[in-house]
């Protein structure tokens, strides 16, 4: 892993913009003043160093800290290219998905919570409390799914 000097020496961060600069000429393509790394295809920037890709938003907080993050880093305005210092913090991984777009997670029925089951050709109801997946059941209707997940929520508060 490197160092923090390691990256000092090689890198200069704009913490205002969240850009990485190379300091000197790495490659044919890397030269000094250059922008460093590229964007994944999960839109995170990932800058190679030594044959390594490290992603810049755990640069940031080595940086910042002089030490790897502890677990994972959350983009707090969820842009994943986006490595200005006031957008990172350090974070547990439940930290960081609750802090997520959820739209994925909505799917075919247009509700959160409530995915198709196919082996049953009925809709399944569940959803997480503290950090325990419940489940409510199999409904035919999605409307009644959601319902019963929202009156399950209810009787854990």
């Amino acid at each position: 892993m490197l160092s923090k000097t390691e990256v000092e020496g090689l890198l200069d961060y704009d913490p205002m913009t969240g850009v990485f600069r190379w300091k000197r000429r790495m490659s044919s393509r890397a030269k000094a003043g250059s922008v460093a790394g590229t964007i994944d295809r999960d839109g995170y920037v990932v800058i190679r160093i030594n044959g390594r890709g490290y992603k810049a938003h755990r640069l940031v907080r080595l940086l910042a800290t002089g030490s790897w993050p502890p677990d994972q880093v959350d983009h707090i305005n969820r842009v994943r290219s986006d490595n200005r210092a006031v957008n990172l913090r350090d974070a547990t991984h439940l930290e960081n998905s609750v802090n997520t777009d959820f739209s994925h997670a909505i799917g075919r029925s247009g509700v959160r919570n409530v995915t198709w089951y196919s082996q049953y050709g009925l809709w399944k109801a569940s959803f997480m409390h503290k950090g325990k997946k419940v489940f409510v059941g199999y409904f035919e209707k999605v409307p009644q799914a959601a319902l019963a997940v929202a009156k399950a929520r209810r009787a854990l508060v």
